[in-house]
C-alpha cells in the first residue's frame, strides 16, 4: 500500500489483457492513425490519435465508473501489424508518492500486478527512472512481457499531485505500449514521455 493506493486494484493488468481481447475491434482496421483528438474531462487533458478506439471505466472502483475521485482512460489501435495503447488511471490519495524509494516500489506494484495477470510473463523491467511534469516527479520503467503469445514492451510511470479541492493528493498510474515488433525499448520509451509531455494536469 503506497499512500492509501493498493496496487492489487490497479486495473492495468486488465488494460494490456485489452491489447489482445480489445483487438477484435481493430483486426480489419489497417489504415494508418491521421489527427489526434483532445480528451478533456475529469481535471485533465491528453491527446490520442483520432483513429484509436477510447474507452472509461472505474479503476479502483470498476463498477463505478469514472469520477473526478478515481477512473480510467485508455486508447487502443489494434491492426494486423500492430498494436498500441495509451492509458491513464487516476485516484484519490492521502499521501504523496513523489520521492524516488516510494515512486520506484509503486512501479514495481503495478508491473508486479500486471505479471499476474492470466496467461502474462514478465521477461525483463528495466531501471527506475524520474522526469519532472510541470514541478511533479514522475518515476517510470520500460518492461517486456509476453501476454497470450504477443511480446509487448510497455512503460508505466506513477504520478501524485496536490488536489486541493480534494484537500488530498490525486495519483495517475500512466502506460504506453506496444508489440514488441513495432518498437523498441527506445521507441516505447519516447513514446511514452511524448505521451508524458502532452498531458496535463490539472487542465
Amino acid at each position: 500500500m503506497l499512500g492509501g493506493l493498493n496496487a492489487r486494484t490497479v486495473a492495468l493488468s486488465l488494460v494490456l489483457a485489452g491489447l489482445v481481447t480489445g483487438g477484435n475491434l481493430w483486426i480489419h482496421r489497417g489504415d494508418t492513425p491521421l489527427g489526434y483528438t483532445d480528451y478533456t474531462k475529469y481535471g485533465f487533458s491528453l491527446r490520442c490519435p483520432s483513429a484509436w478506439y477510447p474507452r472509461e471505466g472505474g479503476f479502483t472502483d470498476p463498477g463505478a465508473g469514472a469520477s473526478d475521485v478515481q477512473g480510467l482512460f485508455q486508447a487502443i489501435y489494434f491492426s494486423e501489424t500492430r498494436v498500441e495503447t495509451i492509458m491513464v488511471a487516476w485516484t484519490v490519495v492521502g499521501a504523496s508518492v513523489e520521492n524516488p524509494e516510494r515512486g520506484a516500489a509503486y512501479v514495481d506494484e503495478v508491473i508486479q500486478d500486471i505479471g499476474e495477470a492470466p496467461n502474462t510473463t514478465i521477461i525483463s523491467v528495466g531501471p527506475h527512472m524520474i522526469v519532472d511534469k510541470d514541478g511533479v516527479e514522475v518515476t517510470y520503467a520500460v518492461f517486456k512481457l509476453v501476454q497470450r503469445g504477443l511480446p509487448l514492451t510497455a512503460a508505466v510511470g506513477v504520478m501524485a499531485q496536490p488536489w486541493p479541492s480534494l484537500r488530498s493528493y490525486r495519483a495517475y498510474v500512466l502506460s504506453y505500449g506496444s508489440d514488441s515488433a513495432s518498437a523498441s525499448e527506445a521507441q516505447v520509451k519516447e513514446r511514452f514521455l511524448g505521451f508524458l509531455d502532452g498531458f496535463r494536469s490539472p487542465a
